[in-house]
């Protein structure tokens, strides 16, 4: 299914690449410098500190966004993702532990709705995956089940508890597809 991404309304993005690598880099040269010249109990050297600390945990979760999204469709990119739907959800987990990808390991918000599946990743941003682009459901690991997608505004494979693998498969099943698990 080829769909036309609709393009952000402005050029933050931009401003959001930039943003990261010099935050970064700025950390790397102040702390060098910290630990050659400044006294680390002064006054100064502490609202050094918490200012650095803000800076930096914002780059963080940009690229903590990267990790879960291609970048076309993460913070960095041009492309907005599909909203969560409107309607209410049919189920709701608050936290459970997930892997997107290859790099994103974190702690997410479940949605299930009748079109599909709602991911909310608190510091990163949300995303959602229609049934029909969803290709196999499967048992992982000890207790993972594995989500596997052909849907380009996240990162695929995604594992998740198992309970909502088999969560989705009851209720695709319902839609008349079925997964080999």
């Amino acid at each position: 299914m080829v769909k036309d991404y609709k393009l952000k309304p402005n050029k933050l993005y931009l401003f959001f690449r930039f943003y990261c690598i010099a935050v970064i880099i700025g950390v790397v040269i102040v702390v060098s410098a910290w630990f050659r010249d400044i006294n680390i109990f002064s006054k100064n050297a502490m609202i050094i500190v918490v200012i650095i600390n803000a800076f930096y945990i914002s780059a963080m979760c940009m690229l903590e966004n990267l990790s879960a999204f291609p970048l076309n469709f993460s913070i960095f990119g041009r492309y907005e993702r599909t909203p969560l739907p409107e309607e209410k959800p049919l189920y709701r987990w608050a936290s459970s532990n997930c892997r997107i990808g290859r790099w994103f390991n974190g702690t997410v918000s479940i949605l299930i709705y009748n079109s599909g599946l709602g991911i909310s990743m608190f510091g990163v941003g949300k995303a959602f995956i229609p049934f029909e682009n969803i290709t196999e459901l499967k048992k992982g690991f000890l207790w993972k089940g594995v989500l596997i997608h052909s849907y380009q505004e996240i990162r695929s494979p995604i594992c998740l508890p198992f309970k909502i693998i088999r969560t989705l498969q009851g209720i695709m099943k319902n839609q008349g597809r079925h997964f080999i698990t």
